[in-house]
């Protein structure tokens, strides 16, 4: 969702597919034993772009869950607390997923506008360094 070699993976789904709801798992007994894992409950639709709903380390009660899962599918997010937000424009080409807050999301898609690309410019002024050693 974040790293590099997701770009293109990311561009494909922002063109084509709506990241519909993200359920970070992280941190949750989502397993029965221990793993090296970043769980996460990803649903992507063949449908017109929208919000994307988010939920972060739901309780893993079954009340908890039927919750959770009721407010993912609901037509509106209810108004009552579940834990659930929406957050609008979260796909952005291969740019990665912020997938915490919209305050953080609005940051970061400002700061990519407002500012060129680091590694385009080590690109630009390494090469422009070494081709004047000669």
């Amino acid at each position: 969702m974040k790293n590099r070699y997701g770009g293109p993976l990311r561009q494909m789904i922002a063109e084509h597919f709506h990241l519909k709801n993200y359920v970070d798992m992280v941190n949750t007994p989502a397993f029965h034993t221990d793993v090296v894992a970043y769980p996460a409950i990803t649903i992507i639709a063949r449908e017109k772009r929208g919000a994307t709903r988010i939920a972060h380390r739901p309780p893993i009660t079954v009340e908890a869950l039927s919750r959770l899962a009721s407010s993912l599918v609901a037509e509106n997010l209810p108004k009552v607390c579940t834990g659930v937000r929406e957050i609008k424009g979260m796909t952005a080409g291969a740019a990665p997923w912020i997938l915490g807050s919209a305050d953080q999301l609005a940051v970061s898609r400002r700061l990519e506008a407002d500012f060129p690309r680091i590694a385009g410019l080590y690109t630009i002024t390494h090469t422009v360094k070494n081709s004047s050693k000669g």
